[in-house]
C-alpha cells in the first residue's frame, strides 16, 4: 500500500511541478488506474502537509538547495543506475535530505541488498517518506490498513 501512496505522491509532485494546481489534479484518472480512495487521500494529505516545503522547492528559495550531497563510489555500488537516478531526483526535489540518504543507504546494507533495483529502492524510500517505522519524521502520521478499525 505504501508503494502505491508513494507513486501517487510522485504523480502529484509532477503535476505541481508542471504548474498545475492541486485542486485541478484529475482524481478520477488515479482511481481508474486502480488506486483506492484511502491511498489517494493519504497522498494528498502528505502533499498538503508539506506544502510550505514544496513551495520553497519549486520557487527555488530553499536555503538547503545551495549544496547537495554526492554519493561516494562505494555508495553508488549499492544502487542500480535507475535507482541512483531516482535517488538523485528525490534529492533534487528535496524530498529526501542528507540524513535520509544516509539512513536509506544504511537500510540497504541492513537488508542485505547488494545492488538495489528501482523497485527495491522505492520500497525502502516509501516508509521514510510516509513516516512509517521512522522515529525522526512525522510522528503524528497514522496510516490505516484495509482491516484497521478506529474506536
Amino acid at each position: 500500500m505504501q508503494d502505491k501512496i508513494f507513486e501517487i505522491i510522485m504523480y502529484l509532485l509532477n503535476e505541481i511541478k508542471n504548474h498545475k494546481k492541486i485542486q485541478d489534479v484529475d482524481i478520477q484518472s488515479l482511481m481508474t488506474n486502480g488506486y483506492t480512495d484511502s491511498e489517494i487521500s493519504t497522498a494528498f494529505e502528505w502533499v498538503l502537509s508539506n506544502a510550505n516545503k514544496l513551495e520553497k522547492i519549486y520557487e527555488g528559495t530553499d536555503p538547503l538547495s545551495k549544496s547537495k550531497r554526492l554519493l561516494h563510489k562505494s555508495e553508488k555500488q549499492l544502487l542500480s543506475i535507475e535507482a541512483e537516478g531516482f535517488l538523485i531526483m528525490m534529492m533534487e526535489l528535496n524530498i529526501l535530505n542528507e540524513f535520509d540518504i544516509d539512513l536509506l543507504l544504511e537500510m540497504l546494507n541492513h537488508y542485505g541488498i547488494k545492488k538495489a533495483s528501482l523497485k527495491e529502492l522505492k520500497s525502502v524510500i516509501a516508509p521514510l517518506i510516509l513516516g512509517a517505522d521512522y522515529k525522526y519524521r512525522n510522528k503524528n502520521r497514522i496510516m490505516l490498513q484495509r482491516n484497521d478499525t478506529i474506536h
